[in-house]
């Protein structure tokens, strides 16, 4: 029997993102009898709930010093930064890691490239965004991807980007997100409709996720007031929340759509969200994913998207839903019109979307592709399932 690989996996983040929840899901189905996970994870928050709930994974406190960290003054904050550093230093000495796991938040980026510096582990670096040369302080990220052993990007588009920037081509692997499908159901929640003052002839639009710089809530709700001119039964469903909220509902009451628009927060459950929604919106300017669409079509929702990022390979045009060019609400207003004129078409393309996802986006299979990734990195022949490639 082959001895437990050790691994360690570090991460800042305190929220529970698209990106830390693929990495958790990366964590959670490994094999605990071939892998021993140390985890540096925040003292507090859903991240810190999560990955100290995987049954085997050790975890230990270390705050690096974020905003989200509760530590008032910037001094503080850079002390906590080297103090975690050094604890991160300590346990990569007393547990002997072969690899150290890490997402691109820039701390952690920071922590595995002075790792590099002082231990021969292996780097398995889990990027959630594609890469950006204009955001990439000092070119870090560039860096990690050119010394890592593995880049585990979702989409072709985030790997270009990285190969672009002079990470080796053979280290630079597609393992698409997965999500449990038997948790969304291709169904109308009418209760939870009416709950939120929806009725059945209205036109629910619906958006999930963070409400940040480049996720295109502003966009859609210049798209909503120009679509409802049109067809008066239109309704916007924001599920989320985040620091750009207070702005966005600025604009609902400058266009005067309050009485159409129900802002919901941050829900641990969005399926009964998405049961609300007769047509999904994803906004973005330029999205390296985007998990809330593949659920938002594991829930029977035709999508209309925006071309550009990674959601042209989710979103098929004519077949699951629409692609329109990003920050151009009148486009998106068109693709809203399009789909609220035909009840039969909206439920066609959100079968084959669901289809879709139960195919490509499903749980087990990424676990499979990531064993068998991880079986190739340390014993060299994957174990089970498909063949190792860039196109899990």
């Amino acid at each position: 029997m082959k001895r437990p690989v050790s691994l360690l996996y570090c991460s800042d983040s305190v929220f529970f993102g698209g990106d830390t929840r693929q990495e958790y899901e990366t964590l959670r189905t490994l094999n605990p009898e071939a892998y021993r996970v140390t985890a540096l994870v925040p003292p507090h928050g859903p991240t810190h709930d999560a990955v100290t709930g995987i049954p085997g994974v050790r975890a230990i406190v270390a705050d690096f010093g974020t905003k989200e960290s509760k530590i008032p003054t910037r001094t503080g904050r850079a002390l906590s930064f080297l103090s975690s550093l050094s604890l991160l230093l300590r346990t990569v000495r007393q547990v002997r890691p072969e690899a150290l796991l890490v997402g691109d938040r820039t701390r952690p980026v920071l922590a595995a490239l002075l790792v590099r510096r002082f231990s021969k582990c292996k780097i398995v670096y889990l990027p959630g965004f594609f890469y950006i040369p204009g955001e990439d302080r000092g070119g870090i990220k560039r860096r990690l991807a050119t010394v890592a052993e593995v880049t585990m990007v979702h989409t072709e588009h985030s790997r270009e980007t990285y190969l672009r920037a002079g990470a080796p081509n053979d280290r630079v692997i597609v393992v698409r997100y997965g999500i449990e499908t038997d948790r969304f159901e291709a169904k109308r929640n009418t209760q939870k409709r009416a709950e939120l003052g929806f009725t059945d002839s209205e036109v629910v639009v619906g958006i999930c996720g963070v409400i940040r710089e480049f996720k295109g809530h502003e966009m859609l709700v210049a798209a909503m007031a120009d679509a409802r001119k049109r067809d008066p039964r239109l309704r916007l469903l924001v599920v989320g929340d985040g620091h750009l909220r207070a702005p966005v509902e600025n604009r609902v009451r400058e266009a005067e759509l309050e009485p159409f628009v129900r802002f919901v927060g941050f829900q641990t459950q969005t399926a009964p969200f998405y049961q609300c929604m007769d047509i999904y919106a994803m906004a973005s300017d330029e999205e390296p994913f985007g998990l809330v669409t593949v659920e938002a079509m594991a829930s029977g929702l035709p999508v209309v998207g925006t071309n550009s990022g990674g959601t042209p390979e989710i979103v098929l045009p004519g077949v699951t839903g629409l692609l329109v060019p990003p920050q151009d609400p009148g486009a998106m207003a068109e693709g809203i019109l399009q789909l609220a004129a035909s009840a039969t078409l909206r439920t066609e393309w959100g079968l084959r979307g669901q289809q879709r996802v139960r195919e490509m986006y499903y749980s087990e299979r990424r676990a499979v592709a990531v064993a068998n990734l991880f079986e190739k990195l340390f014993h060299g022949t994957p174990s089970h399932g498909p063949a190792l490639s860039t196109g899990f």
